[in-house]
């Protein structure tokens, strides 16, 4: 295997699959006027690649397999039908309904669902039936002529289908309306994933639901949920309930089931992941027992004790509740970089767990580990995932093939799993992290157009990487799809890093081989879907009314409190850099939720920023303000980041109070989140040596309540 070449230029034409140009010719031999439109359009219009550089509208993404558009248009007036026959299972339905609501949404048509074909036509008809040139179940027939006509083999494929069908919707002199035409598509890759972590910063079931709604706009069809971790366990256990102390955010196994189940309603399966047996100081501080000393240690410190039968028993418990709240048949136990695996050489009961195994090393000792999760995974009924770092190949005892890989990093490891033909997930940090610690807000967009599922990272990147080299894996592999990954981001910072790049991947995904170059994807992602990712509420917090709190003119929004402490200089607010004690700013207003973003300047790198939140609204005197001091230090349990705000610079900073939930980045990149009711009060603001401000702004949240 060769190195391919890196990432820019991005305009190189894209590899055809042999497989495709099979399933076209199958849809040809095909007799039938469906199968005969869908042969036309394949020689026509957009079918594979560059035929649809040719295709104004409408801009579709993912690309889909064959379209052909022929003269006229379908009128969608307001009292549509969507027809649904009468013995139609329950998904098909469900499928009908979302259509229905999606319809009124995104396009202000308001449809009903009917079980007659009205004779006068103008309808969209629902049906299950087979989709020509391809065995795939989230395949989808749409043509439209006097009606628009659905046929797919699954529920799933009319979902689909009908997201194509919205996403078709056009402005017509007559109203909103859709083309003649065919269109007749399929998946290449049946996992389409990407993984959000509220474990670090947590995330409101409003936010995952505005998530999944897209995530289906798109067709991505799995999410990831990354439930546990060193700084929070998010998921109800009850038979450990401590795992949630008082105070901190979690979700209730009835509310995940409400996800769940509004999920699978967009046709989105929600996998699980708790994080076993590394990433355990949250599990360790609630349950000392399960650490190999009863001590809670620091992130990336603490990891399960592989030699009491209370691990197990706790690891049990939990995907025994799992399975009785989600869905999917998979669940994901993580088993990532075991940094404190050398704690189990020390430890008298993990010797003997080596000792009982048969094993002489502590990797063989952790592979018999992850080997007991898979069978108690497996007498659950599921099949287990785990990151590709659990393992190390050539190391006895190897993996179950039906283990699941997650591969996410080093491509030695992951293509050796790949030859060996191993079930791969494709979770390569270059350039699927679209958030992480190190990656900060991962590659750019040319960098994600570059790859598929078939392309790995390697080497590595690193932070501040503009480009990828990539290699193929193995094609011995059974590859399932490919997944990105969202780590330790505020919620209203996620959707700025997740969009447009999920949309790459998404269509990646769904149309590998056929998917375009970065100028042909960006010509149908913009202005089509910037529009779209605003009706599906994307950016919600960017449209909130601001207040400007300074604006590099004038302190009239603050009092000042004492002496001066503050003088505007150059369009920033500057202490004093020497001399007694001065005083301090407090905002006339208070709030209680709010993102206050400001950019700040300092001759070194101190912690504390300056900013107090939760004041008292009428104090008048003291040294400094009496609310909660905002200090970059993180607090104990999360991961301390070096370099977030060099000396010496301008650094933004974003104060996040979301309800209970308090979060600090720096330059883009997660600081801390926590739990911290905090009271509704002004925002106070004291400085000294020579430290600035500036582009002070605060946005007023109020967040809904699921479902």
């Amino acid at each position: 295997m060769t190195p391919a070449q890196p990432t820019e230029p991005v305009d190189a034409p894209r590899r055809t699959d042999p497989a495709q140009r099979h399933q076209r010719a199958a849809a040809a031999r095909t007799g039938g006027a469906w199968t005969r439109l869908v042969a036309l359009g394949a020689f026509v219009c957009l079918a594979f690649g560059g035929g649809a550089r040719a295709l104004a509208n409408p801009a579709l993404i993912p690309l889909p397999a064959q379209v052909h558009y022929a003269d006229g248009w379908l009128v969608l007036r307001q009292g549509l039908p969507i027809v649904v026959p009468a013995d139609a299972p329950a998904q098909l339905t469900t499928a009908a309904e979302v259509l229905r609501d999606e319809l009124r949404q995104r396009a202000g048509v308001a449809a009903v669902l009917a079980r007659d074909l009205p004779p006068e036509g103008g309808a969209i008809v629902l049906a299950l039936g087979d989709t020509p040139g391809t065995a795939s179940l989230e395949s989808y027939t749409l043509r439209i002529g006097r009606n628009a006509e659905l046929r797919a083999p699954s529920a799933r494929g009319v979902l689909w289908g009908a997201q194509t069908l919205l996403q078709s919707i056009e402005a017509h002199q007559d109203g909103e309306a859709l083309r003649h035409g065919m269109i007749v598509d399929w998946p290449v890759r049946p996992w389409r994933a990407l993984l959000l972590d509220p474990a670090r910063s947590f995330l409101s079931l409003d936010f995952l639901c505005r998530t999944i709604r897209v995530m289906s706009a798109y067709k991505l069809n799995v999410l990831h949920l990354h439930l546990t971790d060193d700084q929070g366990w998010r998921f109800q256990c009850l038979a450990f309930p401590k795992c949630t102390p008082a105070g901190q955010p979690f979700y209730s196994q009835d509310e995940l089931r409400a996800l769940v189940a509004y999920a699978a309603r967009y046709g989105v399966d929600i996998v699980p992941e708790f994080d076993f047996p590394g990433h355990s100081r949250a599990a360790i501080a609630a349950y000392p027992q399960l650490g190999c000393d009863g001590q809670v240690r620091g992130v990336d410190d603490s990891i399960l004790c592989c030699g009491t039968p209370f691990t197990l028993q706790f690891i049990d418990a939990v995907v025994t509740e799992s399975a009785a709240v989600f869905t999917s048949p998979y669940v994901h136990l993580g088993a990532d970089e075991p940094f404190a695996l050398r704690r189990w050489a020390d430890c008298p009961a993990c010797r003997a767990r080596m000792k009982e195994k048969g094993v002489t090393t502590l990797q063989a000792l952790y592979h018999t580990f992850v080997l007991d999760m898979d069978t108690i995974v497996r007498r659950h009924g599921r099949r287990m995932i785990v990151w590709n770092d659990a393992f190390h190949p050539g190391v006895e005892p190897a993996p179950s093939k039906d283990i699941v890989i997650d591969a996410w990093h080093d491509y030695s490891n992951a293509d050796q799993f790949a030859r060996a033909g191993y079930t791969l997930i494709n979770s390569s940090t270059g350039p699927l992290y679209l958030t992480s610690f190190g990656l900060r807000g991962g590659l750019p967009l040319s960098a994600v157009r570059a790859w598929d599922a078939r392309r790995f990272a390697d080497p590595d990147p690193k932070g501040g990487a503009r480009i990828v080299t990539y290699r193929d894996l193995s094609p011995q592999a059974q590859l399932l799809g490919g997944q990105a990954c969202a780590w330790a981001t505020e919620q209203g910072l996620v959707e700025r890093w997740l969009y447009p790049r999920l949309l790459s991947i998404a269509d990646s995904l769904w149309a590998e081989g056929r998917a375009e170059d970065l100028a042909s994807f960006e010509a149908r992602l913009h202005p089509a879907h910037d529009r779209l990712l605003r009706k599906l509420g994307v950016y919600a917090d960017e449209t909130l009314a601001s207040e400007t709190l300074f604006d590099g003119r004038d302190m009239a929004p603050w009092i000042e409190v004492g002496s001066a402490g503050f003088v505007v200089e150059h369009g920033a607010l500057v202490a004093p850099t020497a001399g007694p004690a001065r005083g301090w700013l407090r905002t006339r207003k208070s709030w209680g939720s709010f993102i206050l973003t400001f950019e700040r300047w300092s001759p070194e790198v101190k912690d504390p920023t300056g900013v107090f939140v939760g004041c008292t609204p009428t104090q008048t005197s003291g040294s400094v303000p009496d609310g909660r001091q905002i200090s970059a230090t993180p607090p104990a349990g999360f991961l301390a980041t070096r370099s977030l705000h060099p000396a010496r610079r301008w650094n933004r900073y974003a104060l996040v109070v979301r309800g209970d939930i308090v979060t600090l980045t720096i330059n883009g990149r997660l600081a801390w989140s926590v739990a911290e009711p905090l009271p509704v009060g002004a925002i106070g603001l004291a400085g000294a040596d020579g430290v600035r401000f500036r582009a002070i702004e605060l946005r007023p949240l109020s967040e809904k309540t699921f479902p």
